[in-house]
């Protein structure tokens, strides 16, 4: 990239925020301007690939639907994943200073992920079809009145057996009320 496509390159507002407080703070410190040019420089790094942080298993190629309109804007820059084991897992990595753009957790951690200051609240009026969203599962993605989840689905059951003990008479849920 030369540096007339540097300047021209848009800034999010995060990194507008990061670059002014890293100049400011350079200035009220008697800092040189290789403090404020080593700001720009990490920010010229970054790859503009959305980053994902997200469980194995789960079509991790871009593939899925709810990052169909996001591949078709950017055919040649699909999602980077990454994998999460768990919910402390993806905790503990952005503690460290993984920054993914999303990942999805159990609705359960929406709490401890919203309170550690690590990641930011959605703002809804920029989700075009939120207000067709299921209202239980929005409100599961809140803490103190702020949108962090979006739900895109939600989990999933299995029915286990021993098949030593159990001979069901089909494979589906109805094997819950077979009353052998």
């Amino acid at each position: 990239m030369d540096k007339h496509e540097e300047t021209e390159k848009r800034l999010s507002r995060e990194q507008l925020l990061k670059l002014t407080a890293a100049a400011g703070g350079a200035t009220l410190l008697g800092g040189r301007f290789d403090t404020a040019q080593a700001a720009i420089e990490r920010l010229g790094a970054e790859s503009g690939r959305l980053q994902v942080l997200d469980w194995p298993g789960y079509g991790n190629d871009g593939g899925q639907a709810m990052f169909a309109r996001y591949v078709k804007t950017h055919p040649n820059n699909k999602p980077q994943f990454t994998q999460m084991t768990s919910e402390s897992d993806a905790l503990g990595r952005i503690h460290a200073g993984f920054k993914p753009d999303l990942f999805r957790p159990y609705v359960g951690w929406v709490k401890y992920f919203a309170t550690s200051g690590l990641v930011q609240p959605w703002d809804t009026k920029q989700i075009s079809n939120f207000k067709h969203l299921n209202p239980f599962m929005v409100k599961a993605g809140q803490y103190n009145g702020k949108q962090y989840g979006i739900p895109d689905d939600w989990g999933f059951d299995a029915i286990l057996y021993r098949s030593d003990k159990v001979h069901p008479k089909a494979r589906s849920w109805g094997l819950l009320f077979d009353e052998r």
